[in-house]
């Protein structure tokens, strides 16, 4: 009896020591292999919701992340070849998730995302996600009201200032004398009244004639070192005094060859068209395809609201090209389209609603040639004047309330279009003026940064920025348009393929196509109630993304049956260099939209199976003992 009791001692005191130990060990079993704890901490909660008719995409579901992860390979780790997508890096846009792509419900229609409850102001692929973060894609139809997005309205801004421009330096008056900097002796100094001093400020003489040219040439040799480039980059080399890179119009012959010159947004004919143009090339005969024949005959140019007509115009106009008056769109009816959708307060946006700094601008830029018309020029001044008054006390722009280097971009080509100076007093706010906004906003290593909160550089923000400066370069030189380019008798060809010279280009029947490049997606591994995809994913060529200030994030449209009002802000950027839209946007609190963590069942988890197990077999060792006695007792 007492070796048996021995025994049994032995055994529940065992028992004691596994059941605790299940519960505070140091690894448990998930999905069928052993895992640490600091690896189960070292992951994300991903969540995917689609629109009202979709709805959720992929619930809830861990991700592990290492410390390059960012908000967008952890959706490529999760859902691999259902997510279509363009770009990397910052530049990256997602276009559709699981077949639901952007502008399916209208043209402010999307994807965007959001971690923790906020939306970030950067591109998801320059988002590094943490350990413990909730990431959410959603969709939204409405320009990201419908997903939390927080709405901006209009705010009052104080008259500008009284401010002299001379030799590109800036002079105001003020109620002391003092000399901040010195003057050389060649610039010349208009007089403002009689017996009042002139001051020249240090940011005066930083943003004068010589920084902007050294601004320039820094962000065209930052844009120069990249292995691969965008149309919006070449258009904004060549104007820099660069050559296109050797490989660009061979990349966009064989996009145009494997697409067969089939584009579903016009804007992505419209930014490539600027791109060819730039580098020499030909868009009438691409390989045989007339993409200049596709853009005025475009069946849905208004898809992506008023850039595709922005931009049509500017890319028939590259070279003045020919419209037949039987054409879907003729210079005519873009022109009348576009004075059609302006605000009553001079500004446009993207689709309806408030007006939106970019948009505005780049509309400015697209009506620029058209000024001789009393009613173009009517309108042009209304919404100079509206940029105007919105103007931020620093010179800067915001568009979706964030203030980024984009919109300065973009109100520096209107004006210099417009033959505006950007160092006027109408766009010289307390001392400083756009211009000086925007160079402010360049990186030692040349690039641009989107916003002065994250001071890195941005493709998108650099790209904008060189145009930007190149057309601030034609203004005071006289040059021209940014987008107007010289005719060329004898356009280069690229090497391969080498398309046959044809008076009348037709498109090819069955043009041969090139093999699509693979995308490079992280190896995906099975996760939980994530299904792995079974088709490939469609690999667009790269596009530029002009945003009205980029929807670095995206966004997307009204659905078709759904009414909009002016009371709706609609999202602003539209990226033309990949053609996406993107948000990039204030914080939005955290109660705007929360991400649903996972709580995995009771009964998957193997720590509570050994405690039962463990309280089971305890139960039945004190029976084991009692009952022996008990009988002796005659208690059973």
């Amino acid at each position: 009896m007492n070796q048996r009791r021995k025994w049994l001692g032995l055994f529940v005191v065992m028992l004691v020591v596994s059941m605790i130990s299940s519960v505070v060990s140091p690894a448990v079993w998930a999905n069928g292999e052993l895992e640490n704890i600091e690896q189960e901490t070292s992951s994300i909660t991903l969540t995917v919701v689609g629109d009202p008719a979709r709805g959720t995409i992929l619930p809830g579901t861990s991700v592990p992340v290492q410390s390059t992860d960012t908000a967008f390979t952890v959706l490529l780790k999760a859902l691999g070849n259902k997510v279509e997508y363009m770009g990397s890096g910052s530049s990256v846009y997602v276009q559709a998730i699981d077949g639901l792509a952007e502008f399916d419900r209208g043209s402010l229609s999307g994807w965007m995302y959001q971690v923790n409850g906020q939306f970030p102001p950067v591109s998801a692929g320059a988002y590094k996600v943490k350990p413990g973060d909730q990431v959410a894609w959603l969709y939204t139809c409405d320009g990201g009201a419908d997903v939390g997005l927080p709405m901006f309205s209009n705010i009052e801004f104080s008259s500008p200032s009284k401010t002299i421009v001379k030799n590109n330096l800036r002079f105001s008056e003020s109620n002391s004398n003092m000399m901040i900097a010195s003057v050389k002796e060649s610039e010349q100094i208009s007089k403002i009244e009689e017996n009042r001093s002139v001051v020249i400020t240090q940011s005066n003489l930083e943003s004068g004639s010589l920084s902007w040219k050294e601004s320039m040439e820094k962000a065209k040799q930052h844009i120069l070192k990249k292995d691969s480039h965008t149309d919006w980059e070449v258009v904004g080399l060549v104007g820099s005094g660069a050559s296109a890179p050797s490989s660009y119009l061979q990349s966009r012959y064989e996009e145009v060859q494997n697409k067969q010159a089939n584009y579903r947004k016009a804007t992505d004919l419209e930014r490539m068209v600027l791109g060819i143009v730039a580098a020499g090339g030909n868009p009438e005969d691409v390989g045989g395809y007339n993409l200049i024949e596709k853009i005025y005959n475009h069946g849905n140019i208004t898809m992506t609201g008023n850039n595709g007509v922005i931009f049509g115009l500017i890319a028939l106009d590259s070279k003045s090209y020919p419209i037949p008056s039987e054409a879907k769109w003729t210079r005519e009816k873009l022109i009348d389209y576009l004075l059609q959708q302006q605000n009553g307060d001079g500004g446009w946006a993207l689709s309806t609603g408030k007006s939106d700094v970019d948009i505005t601008a780049m509309a400015l830029t697209a009506l620029a040639p058209y000024r001789d018309q009393k009613r173009v020029e009517e309108s042009g001044q209304k919404a100079l004047r509206w940029l105007s008054q919105v103007q931020n006390e620093n010179g800067g722009f915001e568009s979706w309330g964030v203030e980024a280097s984009e919109s300065a971009s973009q109100v520096i080509i209107a004006l210099s279009s417009w033959k505006v100076d950007p160092q006027s007093s109408l766009f010289t706010k307390k001392g400083h003026h756009v211009l000086g906004n925007l160079l402010s906003h360049q990186q030692g290593d040349g690039g641009f940064a989107h916003t002065k909160q994250i001071p890195s550089s941005d493709g998108m923000a650099t790209e904008q920025a060189l145009q930007a400066i190149v057309a601030y370069q034609y203004y005071l030189e006289g040059r021209g348009l940014l987008y107007q380019f010289p005719k060329s008798t004898t356009p280069p060809k690229p090497t391969e393929p080498q398309p046959k010279p044809n008076p009348t280009p037709q498109p090819q029947p069955n043009p041969k196509p090139l093999p699509k490049p693979k995308p490079i997606t992280p190896n995906p591994r099975p996760y939980p109630t994530v299904v792995q995809p079974k088709y490939p994913v469609q690999q667009p060529s790269p596009q530029m993304v002009f945003q009205p200030t980029s929807l670095k994030p995206n966004i997307l449209s009204d659905a078709s049956t759904t009414e909009t009002t002016d009371e709706v802000i609609h999202t602003p950027k539209e990226i033309d260099e990949y053609n996406r839209i993107s948000l990039r946007a204030k914080i939005v609190p955290k109660t705007a939209f929360w991400t649903p963590s996972i709580t995995p069942l009771w009964w998957k988890q193997p720590s509570i199976w050994l405690i039962g197990v463990g309280s089971l077999l305890f139960v039945l060792a004190i029976l084991y003992y009692l009952i022996p006695i008990w009988r002796r007792k005659g208690q059973i």
